[in-house]
């Protein structure tokens, strides 16, 4: 068997398996054709030398000598083995590439397969890039409104250090006119 399976049923594979089959029975019809091919040809040779019918009723058959017959036939049968071993080689070199197809048609589909998964890969990480993004935006939002809320707090606290300012002014000024020492504590203590 020139075409062993190798566990997977691809196509190619039973395609160059059938030719196998088909070869051979070729084989085997073409011997037979080529015997008939052969009477056939003595036939019409003979039929071509005769005259009339009756010289092929009176004449014996002719047989051609053994050595001929048996030289023609041993070249028929190296011609079939050299045609056989021809096929058998390019059976071989068909198998030898199928395989080889076979082999590249599985690195190909592992090869999509990784890139169908770096694809998603790809696409998860777009996903937690918007994400990011939409998270900076909102913590941008929510600094400019602290930035606002710091800066009205600081507007407030100016002015209440104003008017704690223009109190103290006027306690002292009170002061001045009671005279009398208050104590007065600042923030630190």
């Amino acid at each position: 068997v020139l075409l062993e399976p190798c566990g997977d049923s691809d196509p190619d594979l039973e395609e160059a398996a059938g030719m196998v089959l088909f070869l051979s029975d070729s084989r085997r019809v073409q011997k037979v054709l080529w015997r008939q091919l052969c009477v056939l040809d003595s036939m019409m040779s003979l039929l071509e030398g005769l005259e009339s019918v009756q010289h092929l009723i009176a004449q014996p058959c002719p047989s051609l000598p053994e050595g001929v017959a048996r030289r023609m036939w041993k070249a028929l049968k190296v011609e079939g083995r050299s045609e056989l071993e021809e096929t058998e080689m390019l059976l071989r070199c068909l198998q030898d590439r199928a395989h080889k197809i076979h082999d590249r048609k599985q690195k190909l589909a592992h090869l999509v397969q990784q890139l169908h998964g770096r694809k998603q890969q790809c696409e998860q990480h777009q996903t937690l890039l918007h994400k990011a993004q939409k998270a900076l935006l909102s913590c941008d939002q929510q600094l400019k409104q602290l930035k606002k809320e710091a800066e009205a707090v600081i507007s407030q606290l100016i002015t209440w250090q104003s008017f704690t300012d223009e109190l103290q002014g006027c306690v002292a000024a009170m002061l001045d006119f009671m005279q009398i020492n208050l104590l007065t504590f600042n923030q630190s203590e």
